[in-house]
């Protein structure tokens, strides 16, 4: 993602597709050594499971550091450097199918960065949880967004996604 494409997404209202988070799960921020970064790993891999188990449309966007306010977003910016590669490594036994995103810390002003992860839609879905983690993460669980929050896919989610088919992707 570009620093202009960033700017064209603040414009846009939390939604299914883009989720608004003021700063990564603190769990994940006090540290490995933390009693609860397994909780943090989970709230992050639900929170990019629910965005890709969208039944259509564009790539989902999970953005840390900025705040919604609804009407306009504040920009708080990250203070904890990430590598991508952790969270694919987080994700990789996470969920049947795998989940595609990528993730890039993104410059936007003197000092302040964003962490942006982009969400592909997987021809093969729905994204199942296929391990425990953190109190959050169980086998079996499909997560969804309803409106702006994670929820554990109901019957009706299922069967929408069950009778569509794959996706294209």
């Amino acid at each position: 993602m570009k620093k202009e494409d960033f700017q064209r997404l603040l414009a846009q209202p939390q939604d299914t597709w883009l989720d608004w988070q003021e700063s990564f799960p603190l769990e994940l921020l006090k540290g490995e050594d933390h009693p609860q970064w397994e909780t943090g790993k989970a709230k992050l891999l639900r929170d990019l499971a629910a965005l890709a188990n969208r039944p259509a449309g564009q790539q989902g966007f999970l953005v840390f550091g900025v705040e919604d306010h609804g009407a306009e977003r504040e920009i708080k910016g990250i203070f904890k450097s990430w590598k991508g590669t952790d969270f694919q490594g987080w994700a990789r036994h996470a969920f049947d199918p795998r989940l595609r995103f990528s993730y890039k810390e993104l410059a936007v002003g003197d000092h302040i960065r964003v962490g942006v992860f982009t969400v592909d839609l997987a021809p093969r879905y729905p994204h199942v949880a296929t391990q425990s983690l953190g109190g959050i993460l169980y086998p079996g669980q499909v997560w969804v967004r309803r409106g702006q929050e994670p929820a554990i896919a109901l019957y009706e989610d299922l069967r929408q996604m069950f009778t569509q088919g794959e996706r294209p992707g």
